[in-house]
């Protein structure tokens, strides 16, 4: 399995690479180079199609039932759901401290009395 970081990619945004963008698909193309996913975006050189991907969700949340089908389509190729994901043997790596961070501040406080022998 393929391990992408929970924390998602860093670095700057690719360049849009067609000849035209709007402010919706811009800002849904900078969210989806924010991802986990993006580092094999990136390392496989899939810029083409996650801005098709981004053209076809802002379509979607306008409505267009034909762009949604291809958005769904689009997303399962680019690892967008859990079974997408499992289906390109990628996986989120854990966060071991984080993890700890929050499994002992979630830990149930824990009060100590102290037994008095009133006997002695």
């Amino acid at each position: 399995m393929t391990q992408l970081p929970i924390e998602g990619r860093r670095g700057p945004c690719p360049e849009w690479p067609f000849a035209t963008v709007t402010l919706r698909e811009h800002k849904c193309w900078r969210d989806l180079w924010e991802s986990p996913q993006a580092v094999m975006w990136e390392k496989y050189g899939w810029e083409r199609e996650v801005a098709f991907y981004a053209r076809l969700s802002v379509e979607a949340e306008d409505g267009d039932m034909r762009a949604l089908k291809e958005m769904l389509a689009v997303g399962d190729r680019l690892g967008r759901s859990p079974l997408a994901m499992m289906r390109l043997r990628w996986e989120l790596a854990r966060d071991e401290v984080t993890e700890r961070r929050v499994s002992t501040s979630s830990a149930p406080k824990v009060k100590r009395v102290l037994a008095v022998d009133k006997s002695a």
